[in-house]
């Protein structure tokens, strides 16, 4: 049985994810350091400037929403040769939006970071 809730008093996280040509690499961990800036322009397009590449995009909505859950582990039981668990899932976010960056990367002397 999976459990959905909320529990916060206020409204569930928003993301949004990020679509772009190719792929990204880092050669350290990410969490926890700036990754890039993004930057909203007048006429709504979006501009995302990581080291010294500067990606230039939109946002669009999702034909259907993703929900991130989180998984909680209560208790676990043997049940004929495998281990089973009662966990609920609590809502950690929800993806409404995305931003696509489908051109190459223009390069700048500018850093970011």
């Amino acid at each position: 049985m999976i459990l959905l809730k909320n529990n916060s008093k206020s409204s569930i996280p928003e993301w949004m994810a990020i679509d772009v040509h190719g792929s990204i690499k880092c050669s350290h961990h990410l969490s926890k350091i700036l990754f890039g800036e993004l930057y909203k322009k007048k006429d709504g397009d979006i501009v995302c400037a990581i080291g010294t590449h500067i990606l230039e995009g939109h946002e669009i909505d999702l034909e259907k929403p993703i929900i991130i859950l989180k998984k909680n582990l209560k208790s676990q039981y043997q049940s004929k040769n495998k281990t089973e668990a009662d966990a609920s899932h609590d809502i950690a976010a929800v993806i409404r939006k995305k931003l696509v960056f489908r051109s190459r990367p223009i390069m700048s002397n500018i850093s970011s970071c």
